[in-house]
């Protein structure tokens, strides 16, 4: 009885199983892919620090907008009340701001903005290709995060330009403009006051747009909302995606 239908029926049975054992492997590699990893990445000062300086920065950003635009019909706030929050604000982000440095110094969170990786030009490209193109074509992200390196490379860099150039910078140039004593009499032969301004207003542009992009960038996660969960419970969530599976997982080779 086992004659040539039958020896059909067996190849044609192994020719259904394989591709189906296939499929199955690649169902379990998959499954592996898209696990989700959860690694704690903000200390519990950090994240107070975070919301608060956001907090602080949105009511500089409106009480500033609304002293810029006095008078015209899109200011947000009296000019009376503007001067008031402006200057409270002000005040509790510069001591924010020295308080986050020196525990950036104590806690050793500093090496965050300073960590020497290799291949750092090429990663931040390839993060940059990630944020602009790859993140929409559901590609996995080249660097997955870790507690003693949170930041990607191109975040790292831009954090650290952001602490450096932008946030400090526009405190001293506030606390001038709060206290004119403080500004310099001249600068480069006009008067200290003015240039203090214009580099003041410059720089809060600078970060009004990084506050932007920085919101819009946090909704790239797993999912919409878990980079802003994280800011709240110290973990964040990640997926163990192709970046992550060894090559022999990938059927390539070694």
């Amino acid at each position: 009885w086992r004659g040539p239908r039958w020896r059909r029926m067996r190849r044609g049975g192994s020719a259904r199983i394989r591709p189906l054992a296939e499929r199955e492997k690649e169902a379990e590699v998959r499954t592996q892919m898209d696990t989700i990893h959860r690694e704690y990445l903000h200390p519990l000062w950090v994240r107070i620090w975070h919301w608060l300086n956001a907090t602080l920065f949105l009511a500089l950003a409106i009480s500033g907008f609304s002293l810029h635009f006095s008078g015209s019909a899109i200011q947000l706030l009296p000019f009376r009340t503007a001067i008031l929050v402006h200057n409270a604000s002000g005040g509790l982000f510069a001591i924010a701001l020295v308080l986050y440095v020196i525990l950036l110094g104590i806690t050793g969170e500093w090496r965050q903005y300073f960590a020497v990786r290799p291949r750092m030009l090429t990663l931040i490209g390839q993060n940059l290709r990630f944020y602009l193109i790859d993140v929409f074509k559901g590609a996995p992200h080249p660097e997955s995060p870790t507690r003693t390196q949170k930041f990607n490379a191109l975040q790292q860099v831009t954090y650290f330009l952001v602490l450096v150039v932008g946030m400090v910078p526009v405190a001293v140039t506030g606390v001038m403009l709060s206290v004119p004593e403080t500004a310099p009499k001249q600068i480069l032969g006009a008067g200290g006051i003015w240039p203090v301004a214009v580099l003041h207003t410059l720089l809060a542009y600078g970060l009004a747009a990084f506050f932007v992009g920085h919101v819009y960038l946090t909704t790239m996660g797993p999912t919409l909302w878990s980079d802003i969960k994280s800011m709240f419970t110290g973990w964040h969530e990640h997926v163990h995606g192709q970046a992550d599976v060894q090559p022999q997982e990938r059927g390539d080779t070694p």
